[in-house]
């Protein structure tokens, strides 16, 4: 089976990285790179010519850092938490409403037919226990 043309990557750039020379992997085609902030990193010829890896991982550190430098942007984004927030409250507040208008009206269970979720019994519930016992 052909496993396809090979192609010389070296010295070639690829967004923020410049190939330097062929890497050494199980994987396949891999590339040694070295990226303009200076990190050094083993990309996969695949990626590289598809464009998946542009960097070492600084480019996504730099465009978060100027989308969040603009004033408007992070007031859009505290407005969008702010919102967030203010539903899921509305959500919460609503569900224990509910809640409480239910529990009111359900009758309580008398003390000796709860569950022991204490791992406490009741006097009747270990005389149920033994009788099933024997």
């Amino acid at each position: 089976m052909a496993r396809g043309i090979f192609r010389d990557l070296l010295g070639q750039k690829f967004g923020r990285l410049t190939v330097q020379a062929r890497g050494l992997s199980r994987k396949g085609a891999t590339w040694d790179c070295v990226c303009v902030c200076g990190k050094t990193l083993n990309v996969t010829a695949k990626h590289l010519v598809q464009g998946s890896v542009r960097s070492c991982g600084c480019l996504r550190a730099d465009m978060n850092r100027t989308k969040y430098d603009n004033p408007a942007t992070r007031e859009k984004h505290a407005a969008g938490l702010q919102r967030m927030w203010e539903r899921r409250h509305a959500r919460m507040t609503a569900a224990n409403k509910k809640a409480a208008r239910l529990k009111k009206l359900e009758p309580k269970p008398p003390r000796d037919s709860r569950p022991a979720a204490t791992g406490k019994f009741s006097a009747k519930a270990a005389a149920d226990l033994a009788k099933a016992w024997k």
